[in-house]
């Protein structure tokens, strides 16, 4: 039963929805979601990674236009680096992906009060 809960809470750091889980048959929607609620208030579903620390060094790097492979190396030759490139890796996706969630423009709707909401108007004479 252990394990279970284990993989359970591994596929939720991994993004997984409790519908998701639920439909895999590990736990029913209901129950997963109240796992999750108790997960994120122990702090279990944290992924730390470890070019957190290095996160300044790194973006100034990335934005510098610099591979990241030429970034894992010189983290580990000087800046005592033991993650792996895939850790490096990682973390400069969610670089791109935030610039990209922040260049994207947003659609506004508004909504209501126009004469022009769709509506047809017929006259009958």
């Amino acid at each position: 039963e252990m394990f279970e809960y284990r993989q359970i809470l591994t596929r939720m750091r991994l993004g997984d929805t409790d519908c998701a889980i639920a439909r895999a048959g590990l736990m029913g929607r209901r129950k997963a979601a109240q796992l999750r609620l108790s997960a994120e208030a122990a702090g279990w579903l944290d992924v730390a990674s470890l070019a957190e620390p290095h996160r300044e060094r790194i973006t100034r790097w990335w934005r510098q236009g610099i591979q990241g492979t030429t970034i894992h190396g010189a983290l580990v030759r000087s800046h005592d680096f033991t993650g792996s490139y895939s850790s490096v890796r990682r973390f400069l996706a969610g670089l791109e992906a935030a610039q990209f969630r922040a260049a994207r423009p947003r659609r506004s709707v508004r909504r209501g009060g126009s004469d022009h909401a769709g509506v047809l108007r017929w006259s009958v004479s």
